[in-house]
C-alpha cells in the first residue's frame, strides 16, 4: 500500500509522461530548436532548472496540500529520477510547454494550498 506522498509522486510521473507524451505529437519542434539556439548558455541553466523542477515537483505538492514526505522511499526517489528524465524529454521537444506547464502547475497548486488551508 501506498502513503500519501508516494500516491502523489506517482500521479506527478503519470501526468508529467502524459504531458511530454502530448508535446511529442503536438509541439512545434522546429520552433523549440530555434528557441533552444537562441538560448545560447542560457541552456545549461534551463537544463538545471528543469531537472531540478522535475525531481522535486511530487515533494512540493505534498509540502502545498499537507502531506508528510518520506524521504527514504523508493518510490518517491524513483519518481523523482523519472521526473527528471521526464523533464529532459519536454524540454527537448518543446520548451513552450514545459514553461506553461509550470506557470500552470504554481497556480494550481497555490489553489489548492488556499482550499486545503479552509479545509483544514
Amino acid at each position: 500500500m501506498l502513503n500519501g506522498s508516494e500516491v502523489v509522486s506517482v500521479t506527478w510521473v503519470i501526468f508529467f509522461a502524459l504531458f511530454a507524451l502530448a508535446a511529442f505529437f503536438f509541439a512545434d519542434r522546429k520552433r523549440n530548436k530555434d528557441f533552444i539556439e537562441k538560448m545560447g548558455a542560457y541552456i545549461f541553466i534551463a537544463v538545471v532548472l528543469a531537472s531540478v523542477g522535475g525531481a522535486v515537483a511530487g515533494k512540493f505538492f505534498s509540502m502545498v496540500l499537507g502531506i508528510t514526505w518520506y524521504a527514504d522511499s523508493p518510490v518517491n526517489t524513483t519518481a523523482g529520477v523519472f521526473g527528471i528524465i521526464i523533464s529532459w524529454v519536454a524540454f527537448g521537444l518543446s520548451v513552450e510547454w514545459l514553461i506553461g506547464l509550470t506557470a500552470f502547475l504554481f497556480v494550481g497548486a497555490g489553489f489548492a494550498w488556499i482550499v486545503t488551508g479552509f479545509i483544514l
